[in-house]
């Protein structure tokens, strides 16, 4: 699929605030994310302090979702377990499937692959895959989001390896003065 058949779905469900910490899996859907005006994005610096910052979104009213690595959903666990599910605060986690069973990847993501699904569960989130064709993401958001809104506690999808086609980022250039010419940018001329 496309980044912008899940965010098309995502946002038609009010899903337009995420947070997250960069993994290859997810930058089409990151660079989706910064591109769309109607969305919100915000890096973190932990996949944790991920998880704080949609979880004060969420006070503000916001519907949120969290990207992050499986490797870093260890960092995940303290505010998932100690400020979502006490206070009931959902959210939609996007965590990749890095050192998913039967592919091939870096050594340091080979446990973590095996375990991802399990770690979910024990911590009472509920998951499932993300489907890779456009036409399955409606129904798997309405599912997640009708988990949500019915416990009010997060739920994840698991992002395997080739899910989201790959798209770059265009930036947006700040217009170059004629050669010769400076500009006083703090003064806005």
């Amino acid at each position: 699929m496309q980044a912008s058949d899940f965010l098309i779905e995502a946002r038609n469900r009010g899903l337009r605030f995420f947070s997250g910490v960069p993994c290859s899996f997810l930058t089409p859907l990151m660079n989706g994310v910064i591109r769309d005006t109607e969305a919100t994005y915000i890096g973190a610096t932990s996949e944790g302090e991920a998880v704080a910052i949609a979880a004060g979104a969420w006070l503000a009213g916001q519907q949120t979702v969290v990207m992050c690595q499986n490797s870093g959903l260890g960092n995940t666990i303290n505010p998932l377990t100690s400020l979502n599910w006490p206070f009931r605060i959902p959210t939609l986690l996007m965590v990749t499937w890095r050192g998913q069973p039967g592919l091939n990847d870096e050594p340091q993501h080979e446990l973590m692959g095996r375990i991802t699904e399990r770690l979910l569960s024990d911590i009472q989130v509920p998951h499932r895959i993300l489907p890779g064709e456009a036409h399955a993401i409606a129904p798997a958001l309405d599912e997640a989001m009708h988990y949500m809104r019915q416990h009010r506690l997060p739920y994840a999808f698991i992002v395997g390896k080739g899910t989201v086609s790959p798209e770059g980022l265009e930036e947006a250039r700040l217009p170059l003065p004629p050669p010769g010419e400076l500009v006083d940018f703090c003064s806005g001329g």
